[in-house]
């Protein structure tokens, strides 16, 4: 028998998923091709908090789960509605930082389960400089997603090297407030109780439908 621990939280990030679902079922009526498959990859990226869980038992915090869903609605709703035409530049920036941000808390989360996991006994400083260069990279990639699109399918999704170059600045700057927020709160607080809140997070912050019996995920963080 399972209940609901979900959060009132998370029924912003089903709602904000919905969304992206909307602006899918759009790109079909525009009989858009590219946006359809485009916003279908996106709308699969929202799921993996949920596949996670499933998999490995790892309950994410209703927080990070709704930042991932906001993260990629923007962007698609930025493509299929044309908001980053009509609300340019200002549209494509808000997008970038609040993807940044979400991208540097994932990079947190990766560099401290690879230490619990693998006990890699990793420093502060180097899961802080792991999670910058991971969003760096990550809009790296976005850009050369970008860049292939407008060759390919003749899309028009950057504005030349100016606007390219303000949109990594832009990741970097979302990146270097979140590693400061960050290193700060890895000062106070021990990187196995980080990854220990991720992996069972209190009642009012989960996102996932829990055992009756109150049964732990089989996935454990160790202890260095």
């Amino acid at each position: 028998m399972l209940h609901r621990a979900a959060s009132p939280g998370m029924y912003i990030a089903y709602f904000v998923q919905s969304l992206i679902l909307l602006n899918v079922g759009i790109s079909v009526s525009l009989g858009d091709l590219f946006l359809t498959l485009a916003s279908l990859a996106a709308f699969s990226l929202t799921l993996i908090p949920s596949i996670l869980n499933r998999n490995l038992g790892m309950r994410l915090p209703w927080q990070l789960t709704l930042l991932i869903a906001l993260s990629i609605y923007l962007h698609v709703a930025g493509h299929v509605g044309e908001l980053y035409l009509l609300y340019a530049p200002c549209y494509d920036k808000i997008a970038h930082l609040v993807s940044s941000v979400t991208l540097t808390i994932i990079g947190f989360a990766i560099a401290i389960f690879a230490d619990q996991i693998y006990r890699m006994r990793l420093p502060r400083g180097a899961i802080v400089l792991f999670a910058v260069f991971f969003t760096i990279s990550m809009g790296a990639v976005w850009e050369i997603y970008e860049f292939a699109a407008d060759q390919i399918f003749g899309m028009t999704l950057q504005q030349g090297n100016s606007d390219t170059m303000v949109d990594l600045m832009v990741d970097g700057i979302g990146a270097l407030v979140v590693a400061v927020l960050g290193d700060a709160y890895l000062r106070r607080v021990p990187k196995e109780a980080v990854a220990e809140r991720f992996l069972h997070p209190a009642p009012e912050e989960r996102d996932t439908l829990l055992p009756a019996d109150g049964s732990e995920a089989p996935f454990h963080a160790e202890k260095n």
